[in-house]
C-alpha cells in the first residue's frame, strides 16, 4: 500500500475510532457510532497547513490528539452519549481495530497503525479520568453529578451484555434497576483491558476517590440481596475491580476498608468486604419479627408453610441453597485470593480478616447480644473462605503445616489475631501463659508465617461461625416446638386472639428459621473442609503433646508430666471444637468421616482422653467422648430408627485392631469416668451422667472384645487404685440413679392411675388436667432417664464382677462393704412383697424399666464376688446393719422370686442359698464376739465409723483412724476429714505397734469369751 493509499486507509479507521472527520461531507448523525465535523479543528489545521496545501485534511496519528479533545469540546446535544462513555466508546474501537491490524501487508504500516491505535486507547484512558477528576470538558448535569459512577455504568452494560449473551440474568444498574433498564448517558460495555489501563493511569493520581463511590454503590447492592438475589452482579464486579492491582490497592486505602469498628456488626455493615460477606440464606436473628433488608427472603421463599409441603420440595429448597452456598464462599475465596497475591494488599487483606474476627468476641459469650455482633451468615462465610485458605496445608500427611504452626501466635499480644484473658487455656491460667510467652519471646522478626496466621484465624472462625451456628440452630429448634405446642395448646379463642395470632406468627418464623440453619450447616462441602481441617488440628495437638509425634512418629503413652507448656497454652476451643463439630457430623453425616480421618481422631481420643495432666477440664474431654459415641455401633433398637453411622463398622474395626487404641483406650475411658464428677460448667451435675452413659456404653461393647477385656484386666493390676475409684464412682451413680427413680415412679404412678378412671379424670378441671399432664410428662422422661443411665452402670457392674481379674478391685477396703450394701439396699425395693407393689408402671418397657432384668443383674453381681473370694463377700455382706440387717429375710425373697420367674439356673439360686447361710453364720459368730467385748479402749476404736480398729493409720493431721473409714472417705472427698488439707492413701501413715496392741486386745477378748 503507498503512503497516500495508507494516510486515507488511517483517516478512515480514525473516523470510526473517534467518530470525527475532518471533512465535512464525512459527517453523519445516523452512523455507529456518529461522526462529527470537527469545524474548528479543520480550520485550524487548513491555517497551519498554508496555501500550498494539497489535497484534502486527513486524521492520523500526529493530529488524533487534537481531534480527541476538539470532540470533547464541542458542547454535546441532547441525548448524546456522555464525554466519559464517549471515551470508552473509543477504546473498544480501537481494540476492535487493533484485531484487524494484520490486514495490511507491510509492517510498518502494522506498526504504524499500531502505534496510532494504542494512542487512542491511551487518550480515551487519559481524558476518562481528567473529566472524572478535574471536569476539564463540558457534560451534562447529570453526568457531573453521576462522576466516577459512570464507569460502573459501563460496567453494569458489559455484565448485562454478557447476560443476555449467555441467557442468563445479569447484575442490577446503579439505580437499583434491572438488567433490561436502559444505560444513563449511553453507556456501553466496557471493553476489555480499559479497567486495567485506567487503574495503572491514575494509580498515583487520586485513584482512591475515584474509585470510592463505584465500591459503595457495591456495598449498597451487596447488602440489600440475599442469596437467592442477585449477590454475583456486584460481587463479580467488585472482584473486577480487586484483579486490576492499582484498583485492588486503592479498595484498601479506602477509609471504609477497615473502619474504626465499634463491634462486629459495624464491620459487616460499613467495611468494603462487610456486605459481600453477609450475604446468606441465615435469617438475621436481631431482627425477628422485621422485615428482613436483603431479599428476597430465603425463609418465606423456601420454606413458608414447611409443615404442610411435601418433603421432596423441602429437599429441593435445601439442595438449591447449599449449592447456592458453594457458589458463593468460592467467589468470595476468590476474590480474597486476589488481594493475597497482590503484595500492596497481601497485609490488609489479613488485617481485614483478622479485624473481622477480632470485632466478633460478642459471639462466643454465653449471651452475646446479636445487634453488637454480626450476623449469623458472615460468620458462617468468614469460615467457609478461611476454610479454603487452609486446604492446599490441610492433609498432616503433606507436611505442609509443621514448622510453620506457632503455638505464640495465641499468646502474643501483637499478634494479627486477638487472644486474651478470657480465651481458656487447656492447662494454664492466664498469668501462666504470660510468663511462658514471656520467656520464649515471639519470632526474631516478629512475624508469624502465613499458614501459621491462616490456620488460626480459621480456627477461630469455625468458633464464631460453625460452632456458634450449630448452638444458634439448637436454640431456634428448642424455641420453635414450645412456640408450637403452647399455640396448639390454646383454646380456640385464645389462637385467634391477638396473642394466639402473634404467637402463631412467631411459631411460623422459627420453623421457617430452623429449616435455614438445618440447610446451612448440612452443606457437605463446608463439613468436609471443616473435618479436614480439624484433621489437621488433631495433628497439631498431638505433635504439642507428644514428643514421639512431634518428630514424626506415633504418639506414645503416657504423654510426660508435667506436661508441655505448648500443650498446655492452646485455647480450650481447638479441643472443644473439633469435639463439637465431630459430634455433628456424626449425628446428621457421618458418612462424610471416612475411615482415614476416623483413625486420626480415635488416636486423638485415645491419647487425649486420659490425660487430665494436659486437660485440666474433664468437659472438653467428655465431649469427645460424646463425639466418638455417635459413631459407635449402637446395639439400640430404639436409637437404630433414627440412626445407624456408616462408620460405624470403621470404627468397630479400629477398636479391635489398632494397637494404640486396643492397649489404652479402657483406661483413658475409667480416668475420665471419674474425672468427669467436676468440670466447672454450670450445668456439671446432668452432664457428668450424660457422659457417663456414653462412657458405659463403649466401655460395654470393648469388654466384648477379648483384647480389650485382656487390656482392662492388665489395667486392674498395673492400676488398681484407678479401678477401685472408678468402682466407687459406678456405686454412687448407681444409688443416685435409682434412688431418683424409685422416687419418681409414686408421681407417675399417681396420675396414671387417675387417668385410668374416666370418670374422675374427666371431673378434673381442664387448667389442672392440662397441668397434670405437664407434670406427668415431665416426670415420665425423667424416669425414662434414670432408669437408661442406671441400667448401663448396672451392667458394667455385673460385667466387671463376673471377671477374676477385674472383681479383685471390689474386694478393697475402700468399696467391698458398700457395694454390698447398694446391692442389698436395691433387692429389698425388688424383691419384698410390700415394696413390689410399689413399683408397678404401666407400660415399663417404654421407660426402659425391666425388674425382673435388674433383680437377676444384682443377684449375679452377689454370686460373682461370693464365687470370686467368699469369706470376704461373706464378711461384707454381713457387715451391712442398714438394709441387710434390719430385713434378715432378703436373700430368702430374693431365691424365691427367682424361682417363682425363672431368672437364674437352679445351681446359681442354691448358689445364693448358701451365701446367705454362711453370711448367717459369720454374723451370729461376730455378734457373740462383739457382745462379749468389753468397753473398747478409745485410742483402740475408730473416730469415724465406730468399733474395733483392724488397720489403724495416722492422716496428716496427726489423728488416727481405721484405714478402711478412710479410704472409703477419701474416694469421694480427697482431704484430711480434720485439717481440710488434701490427703491421699499416700499420706496415710500406718501403725504396726498400735495394730499389734489392738490385736492382743482383740485376743485377750476372745480368750475371756472362751472361757465362759
Amino acid at each position: 500500500m503507498s503512503s497516500a493509499a495508507y494516510a486515507k486507509y488511517e483517516d478512515s479507521t480514525l473516523r470510526k475510532v473517534l467518530g470525527v472527520c475532518l471533512d465535512a461531507s464525512q459527517a453523519s448523525a445516523g452512523a455507529s457510532p456518529p461522526v462529527l465535523f470537527l469545524a474548528g479543528l479543520a480550520e485550524e489545521l487548513h491555517a497551519e497547513a498554508g496555501d500550498g496545501a494539497v489535497g484534502a485534511l486527513l486524521l492520523c496519528r500526529d493530529n488524533a490528539e487534537r481531534a480527541l479533545m476538539a470532540r470533547l469540546s464541542e458542547e454535546p446535544p441532547a441525548g448524546a452519549q456522555w464525554p466519559v462513555h464517549y471515551l470508552i466508546g473509543v477504546y473498544a474501537r480501537a481494540a476492535d481495530e487493533l484485531r484487524n491490524v494484520g490486514m495490511l501487508k507491510d509492517p510498518s504500516q502494522q506498526q504504524a497503525l499500531t502505534e496510532t491505535l494504542q494512542l487512542c486507547r491511551q487518550l480515551a484512558v487519559s481524558y476518562s479520568g481528567l473529566i472524572l477528576s478535574l471536569d476539564m470538558f463540558p457534560q451534562p448535569s447529570e453526568a457531573q453529578h453521576r462522576g466516577a459512577l459512570q464507569l460502573l455504568d459501563s460496567l453494569d452494560a458489559a455484565a448485562a451484555a454478557s447476560a443476555a449473551a449467555t441467557g442468563l440474568a445479569g447484575p442490577g444498574f446503579a439505580d437499583g434497576g434491572s438488567s433490561g433498564s436502559p444505560a444513563p448517558g449511553g453507556a456501553a460495555p466496557m471493553p476489555p483491558g480499559f479497567l486495567e489501563d485506567f487503574a495503572f493511569r491514575f494509580a498515583d493520581e487520586g485513584l482512591p476517590g475515584l474509585v470510592a463511590p463505584i465500591v459503595t454503590a457495591l456495598m449498597q447492592r451487596a447488602s440489600k440481596v440475599s442469596l437467592l438475589g442477585d449477590y454475583s452482579g456486584p460481587l463479580s464486579l467488585l472482584a473486577r475491580l480487586a484483579a486490576a492491582k492499582p484498583l485492588g490497592k486503592a479498595l484498601t486505602q479506602l477509609p471504609y476498608w477497615l473502619p474504626a469498628q465499634q463491634d462486629g456488626r459495624t464491620l459487616e455493615s460499613f467495611s468494603v468486604l462487610g456486605p459481600f460477606f453477609g450475604v446468606s440464606a441465615l435469617p438475621d436473628t436481631a431482627r425477628m419479627g422485621v422485615p428482613p433488608v436483603r431479599q428476597p427472603d430465603v425463609a418465606t421463599q423456601c420454606f413458608s408453610n414447611a409443615a404442610t409441603r411435601r418433603p421432596g420440595d423441602l429437599r429441593q429448597s435445601i439442595q438449591a441453597i447449599q449449592a447456592a452456598q458453594q457458589q458463593l464462599r468460592g467467589a468470595l475465596h476468590s476474590l480474597v485470593m486476589l488481594f493475597l497475591k497482590n503484595q500492596e494488599t497481601r497485609e490488609a487483606i489479613l488485617a481485614w480478616l483478622a479485624a473481622a474476627l477480632n470485632s466478633n468476641g460478642e459471639r462466643i459469650k454465653m449471651r452475646p447480644n446479636a445487634a453488637k455482633a454480626c450476623t449469623d451468615g458472615f460468620a458462617v462465610n468468614l469460615a467457609g473462605v478461611l476454610l479454603k485458605l487452609c486446604e492446599p496445608f490441610a492433609d498432616p500427611l503433606s507436611g505442609k503445616a509443621w514448622g510453620k504452626l506457632d503455638v505464640r501466635y495465641t499468646c502474643d499480644t501483637s499478634a494479627r489475631l486477638h487472644h486474651g484473658p478470657d480465651d481458656t487455656r487447656l492447662h494454664a491460667t492466664s498469668e501462666e501463659t504470660a510468663r511462658w510467652f514471656a520467656g520464649v519471646g515471639a519470632p526474631a522478626d516478629g512475624k508469624y508465617h502465613f499458614i501459621c496466621e491462616c490456620f488460626f484465624m480459621a480456627a477461630r472462625a469455625l468458633q464464631m461461625g460453625v460452632k456458634k451456628n450449630m448452638e444458634n440452630f439448637e436454640g431456634l429448634a428448642r424455641s420453635s416446638h414450645h412456640y408450637q405446642e403452647d399455640y396448639e395448646a390454646m383454646s380456640p379463642a385464645e389462637q385467634a386472639s391477638f396473642e394466639g395470632q402473634r404467637m402463631k406468627l412467631a411459631a411460623a418464623w422459627l420453623q421457617a428459621a430452623v429449616y435455614c440453619y438445618d440447610a446451612t450447616l448440612q452443606d457437605q462441602s463446608l463439613l468436609a473442609e471443616a473435618l479436614g481441617f480439624y484433621r489437621l488440628s488433631a495433628a497439631y495437638q498431638l505433635r504439642l503433646a507428644s514428643p514421639t509425634a512431634a518428630t514424626g512418629g506415633p504418639p506414645s503413652l503416657p504423654l510426660p508430666d508435667p506436661p508441655t507448656k505448648e500443650i498446655c497454652v492452646l485455647p480450650e476451643y481447638f479441643m472443644e471444637d473439633l469435639g463439637e463439630l465431630l459430634l455433628w457430623a456424626g449425628r446428621i453425616r457421618p458418612d462424610l468421616v471416612e475411615s482415614r480421618r476416623m483413625e486420626d481422631f480415635m488416636v486423638y481420643f485415645t491419647v487425649f482422653l486420659g490425660s487430665p495432666s494436659c486437660v485440666r477440664n474433664a468437659y472438653l474431654r467428655g465431649k469427645m467422648v460424646e463425639a466418638l459415641h455417635s459413631y459407635m455401633p449402637q446395639e439400640d433398637s430404639e436409637r437404630q430408627r433414627y440412626r445407624q453411622p456408616a462408620s460405624a463398622s470403621e470404627v468397630a474395626l479400629l477398636f479391635e485392631v489398632h494397637p494404640l487404641v486396643i492397649q489404652h483406650m479402657v483406661g483413658s475411658l475409667l480416668q475420665l469416668y471419674i474425672d468427669i464428677e467436676i468440670t466447672d460448667r454450670h450445668n456439671q451435675f446432668y452432664e457428668k451422667f450424660a457422659t457417663r452413659q456414653q462412657i458405659g456404653e463403649i466401655l460395654v461393647h470393648l469388654w466384648g472384645m477379648p483384647q480389650h477385656r485382656a487390656a482392662w484386666r492388665q489395667l486392674a493390676k498395673d492400676r488398681y487404685k484407678l479401678n477401685v475409684q472408678f468402682i466407687h464412682v459406678l456405686l454412687n451413680d448407681s444409688q443416685f440413679l435409682l434412688q431418683e427413680a424409685l422416687n419418681k415412679l409414686p408421681q407417675v404412678q399417681e396420675t396414671e392411675r387417675l387417668q385410668a378412671d374416666a370418670a374422675a379424670w374427666a371431673a378434673l378441671p381442664a387448667e389442672q388436667r392440662r397441668e397434670r399432664e405437664t407434670a406427668l410428662h415431665q416426670a415420665q422422661g425423667q424416669l425414662k432417664y434414670y432408669f437408661r443411665q442406671s441400667s448401663v452402670v448396672i451392667k458394667l457392674m455385673q460385667l466387671t464382677a463376673e471377671d477374676h481379674a477385674v472383681s479383685a478391685c471390689y474386694f478393697d477396703d475402700a468399696v467391698c462393704n458398700r457395694t454390698a450394701k447398694i446391692n442389698d439396699f436395691f433387692l429389698k425395693y425388688l424383691t419384698a412383697p410390700e415394696e413390689r407393689k410399689k413399683l408397678r408402671l404401666k407400660e415399663p418397657e417404654k421407660f426402659g424399666w425391666h425388674p425382673k432384668q435388674l433383680i437377676s443383674q444384682l443377684a449375679q453381681i452377689h454370686l460373682y464376688l461370693y464365687r470370686a473370694r467368699r469369706q470376704e463377700w461373706v464378711q461384707a455382706v454381713a457387715a451391712d446393719t442398714d438394709y441387710y440387717g434390719r430385713a434378715p429375710q432378703l436373700f430368702a425373697e430374693l431365691t424365691s422370686v427367682l424361682r417363682a420367674l425363672g431368672l437364674l439356673p437352679e445351681e446359681d439360686v442354691a448358689a445364693l442359698e448358701e451365701m446367705a447361710a454362711a453370711v448367717e453364720q459369720y454374723k451370729s459368730t461376730v455378734q457373740e464376739e462383739e457382745e462379749a467385748f468389753e468397753d473398747i479402749p478409745e485410742e483402740y476404736e475408730d473416730p469415724l465409723l465406730g468399733g474395733v480398729m483392724r488397720d489403724p493409720v495416722r492422716l496428716p493431721s496427726g489423728n488416727v483412724v481405721e484405714r478402711s473409714s478412710i479410704a472409703q472417705q477419701l474416694l469421694t472427698d480427697p482431704r484430711d476429714p480434720y485439717s481440710r488439707q488434701r490427703c491421699t492413701e499416700d499420706d496415710l501413715v500406718p501403725l504396726p505397734e498400735l495394730k499389734a496392741r489392738i490385736e492382743a486386745w482383740v485376743a485377750e477378748q476372745r480368750g475371756k469369751r472362751m472361757q465362759s
